[in-house]
């Protein structure tokens, strides 16, 4: 009875009783080999919905039968990580990622530590934070992003806010009333580690976080710029040297200028190549729209998750629809 209920409700569209039919159907057979896919199809679908606890409900049943394989677990438990964030319940997602931490892929650990850092630095846990990106950058292989974008786009974030978090200090750093040799190199210093560190970023190949370090280079060597041109005249110079000294200063400033204006160039180029149109990046690579390259300038341009439009096409898979038949 249970296989005609879920064959119709198929044939009519009726998702969300779809869902009933398929969790009754792994309840009441346990045992039954289709039984796995049911509960994973069902908690797909209530995840497209937007149904995320009812979602982590059929993911914990999915994997508590013990059958599945390392693939399979990392990406349930990735969903019901996933979920909680959805639900505005990082907490809850860190405590998912602990529980099943060990039980994943080598690639998997790897990338829960990378998001336990960025949902720690989210609730301001700064210490955990700390030692999850740690362990996460200790294991980390290239080979692990080019396989899983995902862990890849995870690691460019947490050394992005590594970075920008600590270039505080770096704008802080002014000239007052004269001139002051140490602040001076102190600068300099710090521009060419934040830049380097950027520049590390930018290697992962992550599109959006190389977008923002490349902007955020630019606006560092804007800020050296500006810099130079604040920066007060020596007191002992005679009225023609101070001109001469202006145009020396406005020289050297212009070599800054030109830096962040070929780091910027580089913004417009990877946005265009990698056929970037976030709204919420736009800012990184069009300064006008977003001066100051502020995060979350902009929403978004959807309202309604993707997995949704995946859960309606999974109707119109013809082997799927072969598998409820069963």
């Amino acid at each position: 009875a249970l296989g005609i209920l879920i064959n119709t409700s198929i044939k009519i569209g009726q998702i969300r009783l779809l869902c009933d039919y398929l969790e009754q159907f792994a309840k009441r057979f346990p045992k039954d080999s289709n039984s796995s896919d049911f509960l994973l199809q069902a908690a797909q679908i209530r995840e497209g919905l937007g149904k995320y606890a009812k979602a982590n409900h059929n993911y914990q049943r999915y994997i508590a039968r013990g059958d599945l394989s390392i693939a399979q677990l990392d990406k349930a438990v990735f969903s019901m990580a996933d979920n909680m964030v959805q639900m505005n319940n990082s907490a809850a997602a860190i405590r998912v990622l602990k529980t099943y931490q060990k039980r994943l892929s080598a690639s998997g650990q790897v990338r829960a530590h990378a998001l336990m850092a960025v949902l720690n630095q989210k609730l301001n846990r700064r210490s955990q934070a700390r030692s999850s990106s740690a362990l996460a950058k200790k294991s980390y292989q290239p080979g692990m992003g080019k396989k899983d974008p995902v862990l890849r786009d995870l690691m460019a974030q947490i050394s992005y806010e590594a970075v920008y978090g600590s270039s505080g200090r770096y704008f802080k750093l002014k000239l007052n009333k004269k001139i002051d040799n140490k602040i001076a190199a102190q600068k300099a210093k710090l521009l060419q580690s934040l830049e380097a560190e950027y520049q590390k970023v930018m290697a992962y190949k992550s599109p959006a976080w190389a977008l923002k370090s490349c902007f955020r280079a630019n606006e560092i060597y804007r800020e050296f710029a500006q810099f130079l041109l604040d920066s007060p005249l020596p007191g002992d110079l005679a009225e023609g040297q101070k001109q001469q000294y202006r145009s020396l200063i406005r020289q050297k400033a212009q070599a800054y200028t030109d830096k962040a204006d070929q780091y910027l160039k580089t913004c417009i180029e990877l946005a265009r190549k990698w056929e970037i149109c976030d709204p919420q990046l736009t800012g990184y690579f069009n300064p006008a729209e977003n001066p100051q390259g502020k995060e979350n300038a902009f929403g978004s341009l959807s309202k309604e998750r993707a997995s949704a439009e995946v859960a309606r096409q999974s109707l119109r898979d013809t082997n799927l629809t072969r598998l409820y038949q069963k």
